[in-house]
């Protein structure tokens, strides 16, 4: 029978070591550090023999097996990741990525239709198109021999 002690070294080793790699640039909701909060726990009460029939609480267990919560480890991970990036050369990616602005780049437009489609739309302003299809479809080049047996309905309610 393994100790105690050489159980959770082992534990941090193989098991938390491999479930948080690069955690430290993780971005995680609620539900997802609650899991992460769920296996870690469980994983213990396993290690120490503990069941929830013992109704032993969280705080107990943790403290039973000298090791902090995830929330814990996962904020010393991160705080020890931005530790390295504070030092590291102004040239470097990461400095640019956490401290800078980005000096190019635009941001993801929504769809609009192609012009050829525009054109056919604005020539019927009283009516509005309704396609069963994808706005893959409509905006592609490739549609514009085959608009007229889009089914054009009047219809007010659609905008386009």
């Amino acid at each position: 029978m393994l100790s105690t002690n050489t159980k959770m070294t082992v534990y941090q080793a193989c098991v938390l070591s491999t479930l948080l790699y690069g955690s430290e640039a993780w971005t995680l909701y609620s539900h997802q550090e609650r899991r992460l909060r769920a296996f870690h726990l469980r994983c213990l009460r396993r290690l120490l023999g503990t069941t929830w029939r013992d109704r032993v609480t969280n705080i107990d267990v943790l403290a039973k097996a000298g090791i902090p919560s995830m929330f814990a480890i996962l904020t010393k991970r991160r705080l020890r990741w931005l530790g390295h990036v504070t030092r590291m050369d102004d040239r470097r990616i990461p400095i640019d990525m956490l401290f800078r602005e980005l000096a190019t780049g635009t941001r993801h437009r929504s769809w609009t239709p192609s012009p050829p489609l525009q054109e056919y739309v604005q020539a019927r302003p009283e009516s509005s198109l309704q396609v069963a299809s994808s706005s893959y479809i409509l905006s592609s080049s490739l549609t514009q021999p085959f608009l007229p047996f889009f089914t054009v309905l009047p219809c007010s309610s659609v905008r386009v």
